[in-house]
């Protein structure tokens, strides 16, 4: 049976009128290359070093033991420096760790195995002309030696179809991997499990995990560029190719001007989110290139960048590097998902950036990409439930439909280009989130967005809510403004939010009929290193951190000011909240960094 035709693509004009229109805006050069890469690499390896044991596995600094694929992803990360003439005091340490690793996934000597042998196979490819001919004969031989469907664990043989989902697309990308290598050939095995995961891309290209998180859209896109980069030649080859492309444009859009990844549901605001990213913006800018559209490859080019610049100031600027966006002890594992200690996601944000300077064709010259130019409002209202809006260095990111222990429902982010990004908001805040915090998590979920009170006087929000799927109408795509309104139907309550960005300032207006309405605004505390100053300044909040500052400012007379006084954690820090409050049926509130 054939597999289904593709559905047409709805932003196909979106991009080309971009190409057309804006692509050619004159932008200051990053100064990133693949080098940078390999630095951020670099840094990430020679810490990870010291938890190597003497078998060659890598042993959690926290944990005490190996976590999952973490010696893998060492070795992965490790090889691609050693290929570029980088850590040569390390060949020993990645051939120990290849190896042991190859046997223990050949044996079943641990867990996780479905994400093992893209990782071994990258390794190997790297480091193969520095080891005898029989060691590579042997390791071959011992990744052929297996069968993936007892090996691996979502798998048809051990699980129900619906119930395949990111891992199935780690494993077939090893698996192409290996039957390049020459490591067996298990074709039938990869579009037996490509077929099953067809129905999870929408007509976006992008991939729905359950809850639809925005790091395992990026995950699987770049397995897929992996898959078709090792020449993938099965019968969805060309469904592969058209979800990477369709997924890689949409990506560019959804990127802050400050060069980082939406936020989204679980396994989010780790540094490796921008690592694929990066690796996907790489793999696109060079098959650009090699089309002919140097346009487009400039664009991607710029787009991959700009993600790698935005983990520096956590990679390559401090000490330790960390493996998230903050700044907390590392035991703490403040913002961490229950899986998300330090070895496996600071070695797979290795890994990636590593990986990615193995395809960057650094002779493509950057060309503005959304993040720099702006003037646009994204909506993506089916299954991922947000609105993405750029104007001038602003960047806001809305959630229509929070997801319970990750997300708030409302305007959770609002980036500025040269700001850092917890100092607006990064994510919303969440009551009983699902993930670690170094502080008591807070009662309640919060945006930056309206609440009211209920009829028995306790306070309600939006951000609180599960809307169905709201009413958007944009009113403005222009360089210098951007505006546009979002409506929700509510079980008792109609609540209506207004956006209007300049490039000095994010204009927001919750209306909706309440006698008391108030508006709230989180107010950065701590990152766990640096501590903030608050301030009231008439009718305006305004934070200083770090040698920046957020205003937050009332736009009608009769607003009352106040402050909760708490501590509210999120991935990014501790919040204290702003509230505005208003006898009326609408309130604003004008955000700027000045």
């Amino acid at each position: 049976m054939q597999p289904a035709s593709i559905p047409p693509f709805p932003h196909e004009r979106t991009f080309s009128t971009y190409l057309e229109q804006k692509a050619g805006t004159p932008v200051q050069p990053t100064g990133i290359t693949a080098a940078v890469y390999l630095d951020i690499a670099e840094r990430i390896v020679r810490e990870a070093a010291k938890w190597q044991d003497a078998a060659g596995r890598i042993i959690d600094p926290e944990l005490g033991k190996v976590h999952a694929q973490t010696s893998p992803r060492y070795a992965s990360s490790l090889a691609p420096l050693l290929k570029a003439g980088r850590c040569a005091d390390l060949l020993e340490s990645c051939v120990r760790c290849i190896d042991v690793s190859v046997r223990d996934l050949a044996s079943g000597n641990g867990s996780a195995f479905d994400f093992w042998a893209r990782d071994i196979v990258l390794a190997i490819q790297c480091v193969q002309d520095r080891v005898p001919a029989e060691r590579t004969a042997e390791w071959k031989r011992l990744l052929a030696s297996y069968d993936p469907q007892v090996r691996y664990s979502q798998v048809t043989s051990k699980c129900k179809p619906q119930d395949i989902h990111n891992f199935c697309i780690y494993a077939v990308a090893g698996e192409q991997m290996k039957r390049q290598f020459g490591a067996g050939d298990n074709l039938a095995f990869i579009d037996e499990h490509l077929a099953i995961q067809r129905d999870r891309f929408t007509p976006l290209g992008m991939y729905r995990d359950p809850n639809c998180p925005t790091t395992y859209d990026l995950t699987v896109r770049q397995c897929l560029g992996l898959l078709l980069s090792h020449g993938y030649d099965g019968a969805h080859r060309s469904f592969a190719d058209e979800m990477t492309r369709r997924g890689a444009l949409m990506q560019l859009f959804f990127q802050s001007t400050a060069g980082e990844v939406p936020f989204g549901g679980r396994s989010n605001q780790f540094h490796h989110v921008e690592g694929m990213f990066c690796w996907n913006a790489e793999y696109e800018a060079s098959r650009c290139k090699a089309l002919g559209n140097l346009r487009l490859a400039g664009v991607f080019k710029r787009a991959a960048h700009r993600a790698a610049a935005a983990t520096l100031r956590w990679t390559l600027q401090t000490t330790p590097p960390t493996h998230i966006k903050n700044r907390f002890p590392r035991q703490t594992l403040h913002g961490c998902d229950p899986y998300g200690y330090v070895t496996g996601y600071i070695l797979l944000a290795s890994n990636l950036f590593a990986s990615a300077a193995l395809i960057a064709d650094d002779t493509i010259e950057e060309c503005a990409a959304p993040c720099d130019a702006g003037g646009y409002v994204l909506p993506i209202l089916d299954d991922f439930h947000r609105i993405f809006a750029s104007c001038g260095p602003l960047h806001v990111q809305v959630d229509t439909r929070g997801q319970a222990g990750f997300d708030a429902t409302g305007l959770c982010r609002v980036h500025h280009r040269d700001r850092p990004t917890e100092l607006g908001l990064s994510l919303g805040i969440v009551r009983s989130p699902h993930y670690r915090t170094a502080e008591p998590a807070f009662d309640r979920n919060v945006a930056i967005g309206p609440a009211w009170q209920g009829a028995n006087g306790a306070w309600e929000s939006l951000a609180d809510a599960q809307p169905t799927t709201p009413h958007l109408e944009i009113l403005r795509e222009a360089p210098n403004e951007v505006a546009f309104r979002v409506h929700y139907r509510l079980e008792a309550r109609e609540v209506t939010e207004q956006y209007v960005l300049t490039p000095d300032a994010v204009t927001v207006s919750a209306a909706s009929r309440s006698g008391l309405l108030r508006l709230s605004v989180p107010l950065i505390l701590t990152d766990g290193d640096a501590v903030s100053q608050v301030r009231q300044d008439g009718k305006a909040w305004e934070v200083s951190y770090r040698g920046n500052r957020f205003r937050a400012e009332a736009l009608d007379a009769d607003t009352a000011l106040g402050r909760l006084n708490v501590r509210a954690p999120n991935r990014n820090g501790v919040y204290d909240i702003a509230t505005f409050d208003r006898q009326a049926d609408t309130v604003s509130v004008r955000l700027s960094f000045p």
